[in-house]
């Protein structure tokens, strides 16, 4: 009997307590509707705020011209390595020596060169003057053949007459007639000389030993620059980053990817990659905030200066495996404000946001 009234109180309890909680429900169900719409309208627009006040990208620190990667143009073993790594340096400060003997040679020689054909110049210089007085005599030699042709014929022409009379051997006129036929020849064989003589241009063989001289002066040019290239200097003033041969180190003429990675020393800027959902939001003159990609590296203000004119892949300096590389991207270029006490280094990654 005392099990039965406790189940029956037991269910009125259970009903009781069905019947608050619906009338519950009926009264703050439209509220808590309410207030759920709004707070999933709220997430809904706040990525639209967001995003009319930034538009954010990654970007990395460079210089307009990139790092300078430096190689010797000649081959030959390491030396001496005259920097350090964060060694400051001047335009055409030397970098690393290479061992110059056969340059050195190679310039001795070409100075010996020409020398001797700076010696035998005037000499060559002078065979014009000395081919008018060759014409000059070998007309006169010429003409003396030609006079003792004409003596041979009046030889020959009165020993004929004296033939004709009975005065004279015939034997004796043959042999006049003889040194006629000599004197012809000796007559055409000054005349071929002259014609010889003529057809000589000695100012060819001049103009040939000045090109020559030239030549030999182009090749010390050449050993000069050997000579000078077995030194590697800097390209403009900047700093030494990294240096990636060691004293007696063989250098070929298949180089390495480098030997040297020289930064010049040039106002630094942002690299920043937007992609093409994004690119229309930036503009030339654009305010932007710049924060390390860490988060704890520092932060500066920029200002884009200059955007690319075409979608290209991302200018990555290494691989990154934490973003795609093969979407299309806009370069932005920024200029670094000053007054930051962090100073921004080569390659590091940072995070841009535009301001809109």
């Amino acid at each position: 009997m005392k099990t039965r009234w406790l189940s029956r109180v037991m269910f009125v309890v259970g009903l009781a307590a069905l019947l608050i909680s619906l009338v519950g429900s009926r009264s703050w169900l439209p509220s808590r509707t309410e207030s759920t719409a709004s707070h999933l309208d709220a997430t809904h627009h706040q990525p639209d705020k967001v995003q009319e006040r930034f538009a954010t990208s990654f970007g990395h620190v460079d210089v307009e011209t990139g790092v300078s990667s430096r190689y010797p143009s000649q081959p030959g073993r390491v030396m001496e390595i005259v920097v350090g790594e964060n060694d400051d340096v001047k335009k055409g400060a030397p970098l690393l020596k290479l061992d110059d003997r056969l340059a050195q040679a190679r310039v001795k020689e070409a100075e010996a060169d020409i020398k001797a054909a700076e010696k035998m110049l005037p000499e060559i210089r002078k065979l014009p003057e000395q081919h008018q007085h060759k014409l000059r005599q070998q007309q006169e030699a010429v003409e003396v053949a030609k006079r003792r042709l004409a003596a041979a014929q009046h030889m020959s022409n009165y020993q004929k007459s004296l033939q004709q009379s009975n005065l004279q051997n015939p034997e004796e006129v043959k042999a006049v007639e003889e040194r006629v036929k000599e004197a012809e020849a000796g007559v055409r064989a000054e005349e071929d000389k002259l014609l010889e003589l003529k057809l000589v241009d000695p100012t060819v063989n001049v103009a040939r030993a000045e090109a020559d001289l030239e030549a030999k002066r182009a090749r010390l040019e050449q050993a000069q620059v050997m000579l000078s290239e077995s030194v590697l200097k800097a390209p403009t003033d900047g700093r030494v980053l990294r240096i990636l041969v060691s004293v007696g180190d063989q250098l070929g003429v298949q180089p390495r990817p480098v030997a040297i990675q020289f930064c010049p020393r040039v106002p630094r800027i942002i690299r920043a990659e937007v992609e093409q959902e994004s690119a229309s939001r930036v503009h030339l003159n654009q305010e932007a905030e710049i924060e390390d990609d860490s988060r704890n590296g520092g932060a500066w203000k920029g200002r884009v200066i200059r955007i690319s004119d075409w979608y290209t892949q991302r200018r990555s300096i290494l691989m990154d495996p934490l973003q795609f590389n093969d979407v299309r991207t806009l370069e932005c270029i920024l200029a670094v404000e000053e007054g930051s006490d962090k100073p921004v280094r080569i390659g590091q990654r940072v995070r841009v946001r535009f301001k809109q």
